[in-house]
């Protein structure tokens, strides 16, 4: 990272009664497979286009709008976006009549809307913004390689307002995939749609991301790296995605709160700033006041994502 980068503002739509609600933290909803609490879209999003977008699509065009207003902000300069299974029920209903028996016509809207990019592509026409607008498709680590992304751009181009994002919903098709496929502990899948607006000046009440790295590391190097951070951020506390890490910290595995899909990472930033800003654990209350904190994430084939935040 060349230069400091502030979270302003964020929301999210998720499992939990997280979007809009300052006290979701008291009774966290827990379960197998989870599905996103859905807000009332038309405070949101004009009531003339609701009909034509599908599901995700509204989750992100929501969650992207409420963080704007969080900011304070009209408008944005750039969009990023990251998604692992993108628009995959207009994907599903697209595939579904194109192998139809019956002949069925093809619906040409569930086509266009099933590629990955149309969450960002529909949040720039409606601002509407023509800048940089870019989306990051990974199997585990979409939203921590668009968070990468957001990066490199601000330091290219300064005195940005940058709007980031992860988005992926849940059906009972890729429910029923999924339960096939599951690994050891890895039995329920989630959703979510959450949102962030990022700058490289510092502001009341913003997260600076002090720290963030991708790449391969083995679990000894892990121990080892997080060991070096701790001396020199000093974080209270360690959120994950991977259930079974043994660390020398106090650490909470997120999932339990949002269920597994490849862009839960944009929940656990946001849980880490939620910590952060009214002083919470995800479970209980800190002892202490808690001033920074790290996120670890690791895939399958032995990349890794570090990131620590902190209050500025």
């Amino acid at each position: 990272m060349l230069k400091k980068i502030y979270i302003t503002a964020s929301a999210c739509i998720s499992p939990q009664h997280s979007f809009d609600n300052e006290e979701w933290f008291e009774n966290p909803i827990q379960g197998e497979n989870f599905t996103c609490i859905e807000p009332d879209y038309k405070n949101w999003i004009d009531v003339k286009l609701i009909r034509r977008m599908n599901r995700i699509v509204k989750m992100g065009v929501s969650a992207s709008m409420s963080c704007l207003q969080k900011a304070g902000k009209e408008n944005t300069d750039a969009i990023v976006t990251a998604t692992g299974y993108g628009c995959i029920e207009s994907t599903y209903q697209f595939l579904d009549r194109m192998y139809s028996p019956e002949n069925l016509p093809v619906n040409p809207s569930a086509f266009i809307q099933s590629t990955h990019n149309t969450i960002g592509a529909q949040i720039a026409l409606i601002l509407p913004c023509k800048g940089y607008n870019n989306t990051i498709v990974d199997n585990e680590l979409a939203f921590e390689l668009a968070l990468n992304d957001a990066i490199l751009y601000m330091n290219e181009v300064p005195g940005q307002n940058i709007l980031l994002g992860g988005v992926d919903e849940l059906t009972s098709q890729l429910a029923d995939i999924l339960s096939q496929v599951a690994h050891k502990n890895e039995t329920y899948a989630g959703e979510g749609s959450t949102f962030f607006t990022l700058v490289d000046e510092c502001q009341d009440n913003a997260i600076e991301i002090k720290y963030t790295e991708t790449g391969l590391l083995n679990d000894e190097q892990i121990v080892e790296k997080i060991t070096e951070l701790q001396q020199e951020f000093s974080f209270q506390h360690v959120l994950t995605k991977n259930a079974g890490f043994s660390l020398p910290f106090e650490i909470t595995d997120y999932t339990t709160l949002c269920g597994k899909y490849p862009t839960n990472g944009a929940f656990g930033l946001w849980l880490a700033t939620e910590a952060l800003q009214k002083q919470f654990s995800p479970r209980t209350y800190f002892p202490d006041k808690i001033t920074s904190v790290l996120l670890l994430s690791k895939a399958r084939n032995g990349l890794v994502s570090i990131i620590v935040v902190a209050k500025s």
